[in-house]
């Protein structure tokens, strides 16, 4: 079996070492291969471009689509970086390119962010006031993780909602801040991201991911 993990700097584990990546963690639970075709910065719009290059041709037999982070944020406000129909047409596109060439998407929803204020994590690299309907930085991104559910339940894809498993890891005790924070924070990476999940949010990303794929194996036999 070959796995792709198909978006941007969380798949492709920026600041972490291999082992601590939840494709790692996938092909030690499922064996295989495993691409890891993310790429820091991507949006959908870019994702699309390569997809054929970085995916297609590698003939995986299951791709995990993970994007949106670098897709809903504000640039304006109220304006988004690849607005919401774009995004919605361009995770289709990618579905049905990838189901063309007889590979199992996974779509992922988004994982959730430390927004901060001015002066420290997200909001001090985008701009609270930009992010006014739906208001706030959360909000955008839970309503790009809604795209994902509607795309995923449109053309009955597989999904992994990594922003449910986030929030009922985080209403049963886990937190997003501090040193076992689930995302790089200052107590347990010396630095405000905000935004990458640490080694135990990709276990979080892991386990979500592997539900899917042993309910596509089960259904395969």
């Amino acid at each position: 079996m070959h796995i792709i993990g198909f978006g941007d700097s969380i798949t492709s584990g920026v600041y972490l070492a291999e082992e601590d990546t939840y494709l790692y963690k996938l092909k030690q639970q499922f064996g295989g291969t495993t691409t890891n075709a993310g790429v820091p910065g991507n949006n959908t719009n870019q994702g699309l471009a390569r997809i054929q290059t970085d995916v297609i041709s590698h003939q995986p037999d299951i791709t995990i689509i993970a994007f949106g982070m670098n897709d809903h944020y504000a640039t304006a406000v109220d304006t988004h970086l690849v607005d919401p129909s774009t995004y919605k047409s361009n995770l289709t596109e990618m579905v049905n390119q990838l189901r063309a060439h007889a590979c199992t998407p996974i779509l992922c929803t988004i994982s959730p962010i430390i927004v901060g204020d001015a002066s420290q994590y997200y909001y001090n690299r985008h701009p609270e006031a930009w992010y006014q309907h739906p208001l706030g930085a959360q909000a955008w991104i839970d309503a790009y993780s809604g795209i994902v559910r509607e795309v995923a339940a449109e053309l009955n894809v597989v999904l992994a909602d990594i922003a449910e498993h986030f929030a009922n890891a985080l209403a049963d005790g886990e937190t997003l801040t501090g040193p076992q924070g689930l995302i790089r924070n200052l107590d347990n990476a010396g630095t405000d991201d905000g935004v990458h999940p640490t080694a135990k949010g990709n276990d979080l990303y892991a386990e979500c991911i592997a539900v899917q794929i042993n309910q596509i194996l089960a259904d395969k036999c």
